[in-house]
């Protein structure tokens, strides 16, 4: 299972998070035109891909799945989650820019009415 993104350019687009915030960075490399998310805290976007923001559309809930080798038992968390494209687009340049984006975000936490709880 995975998270998907009902709309906007990733739209159908489904990947597997760390974390499932409440405001993602989703980004397309322009060369692969691959998608990915930067859902982990230190994640950067690359000079070629673009950013596109979306937001946590419900809550969010998680599996465990294990599976067994001759190494032993091996068990990962996934996040399942459902993402809207967001309306209020900053420039690529402030998407690029960290501590743009954490200050951008609480800013937009405010604004939001109905409140979804992420994963941080």
């Amino acid at each position: 299972m995975s998270s998907v993104f009902l709309d906007g350019p990733a739209m159908n687009v489904s990947l597997n998070l760390a974390r499932a915030p409440v405001f993602l960075r989703v980004v397309q490399d322009q060369k692969t035109q691959k998608w990915d998310a930067l859902d982990q805290i230190a994640d950067q976007p690359k000079d070629d891909e673009a950013i596109y923001v979306y937001v946590l559309d419900g809550d969010v809930s998680y599996g465990i799945a294990c599976s067994r080798d001759k190494n032993g038992s091996h068990c990962r968390r996934f996040w399942m989650a459902e993402y809207r494209y967001y309306s209020q687009q900053p420039t690529q340049e402030e998407l690029r820019d960290y501590d743009f984006w954490a200050e951008w975000t609480q800013e937009q936490w405010g604004k939001l009415r109905d409140k979804p709880k992420g994963i941080a």
